[in-house]
């Protein structure tokens, strides 16, 4: 036995850490990487990185990206999402969509990485 797995057996883990699961979409994303690198043509929608060659970014967006991080607006938002953006989003939707989810309420997926492209417009301007 290796010295290194007769160290581990010292030091057991959690009954939840022995039995972890891979991500099963960083599993399909690396299933699709493969096909990929073989040559198939494939759109990779598993993680929501698009490649900008297929899906460009708008010139707009792109340029108030560019602010943003010129502003230092680097981090991520609160994971419940800021106030007065949640308003914001929750007025577009309304007027938009005639969808009307309370800024307040847990409704959105405040965390989704398309909110984080909200929150860079938004500190833009």
């Amino acid at each position: 036995m290796s010295d290194t797995l007769q160290k581990a057996e010292k030091f057991p883990v959690s009954h939840m850490a022995e039995n972890l699961i891979g991500s099963e979409i960083i599993k399909l994303g690396n299933e699709v990487n493969e096909r990929i690198k073989n040559g198939e043509k494939v759109f990779n929608f598993t993680i929501g990185d698009f490649d900008p060659s297929i899906f460009p970014i708008p010139q707009g967006l792109q340029d108030e990206i560019i602010a943003a991080y010129k502003n230092h607006l680097t981090n991520y938002p609160m994971a419940n999402g800021m106030p007065d953006l949640r308003a914001a989003v929750s007025s577009w939707n309304k007027r938009l969509y005639n969808l009307d989810y309370s800024p307040a309420g847990s409704s959105y997926c405040w965390w989704c990485p398309s909110n984080h492209l909200w929150y860079l417009y938004y500190h833009s301007r």
